[in-house]
């Protein structure tokens, strides 16, 4: 009974351990924030920091936004109702940040300034894909992969 016991703790202190990120719970508040009535349940969350002098990082907005273009309403593992993007900008979305975003045709993604956050995780990744319960699916994609790698959760 004791070994039970014991078993049924060291799980629950476990499922503990794999608790959401912080900047998952920061980045769903900021979402709220701005787009109240954007719903966020059973969604993949995707944020991924950009600067305007970092080529790579412009052309992970584009893949980005052709993921969220493509599959915002699909089912996907992890989020059978799409996808919601997060750009952060490390210049506060400056306005040679919001030139950036227009030149690169960037409209349906979320844009956000990196003063908004106060997570610690957020300045050391390039970007990462969370499932709808906070979970990490993806971290530092190259651009050329974000599309292929979203395409392989696909629920068939």
């Amino acid at each position: 009974m004791k070994k039970y016991l014991l078993l049924v703790l060291f799980f629950s202190f476990s499922l503990f351990l794999s608790a959401q990120s912080n900047l998952f719970t920061e980045v769903k508040k900021n979402i709220r924030e701005k787009n109240p009535d954007l719903s966020l349940n059973d969604k993949l969350i995707a944020v991924n920091l950009w600067n305007v002098k970092d080529l790579e990082s412009r052309a992970r907005n584009r893949a980005f936004e052709n993921v969220y273009t493509t599959y915002y309403q699909a089912k996907l593992k992890g989020g059978s109702k799409g996808i919601i993007v997060v750009l952060v900008n490390v210049d506060d979305l400056s306005e040679m940040a919001v030139i950036g975003l227009t030149k690169d045709n960037v409209v349906n993604s979320i844009s956000s300034g990196s003063s908004e956050f106060e997570s610690a995780e957020l300045k050391t990744i390039k970007n990462i894909v969370f499932d709808s319960k906070g979970k990490i699916v993806f971290q530092d994609l190259a651009s050329d992969e974000v599309f292929s790698s979203i395409n392989s959760l696909i629920i068939r």
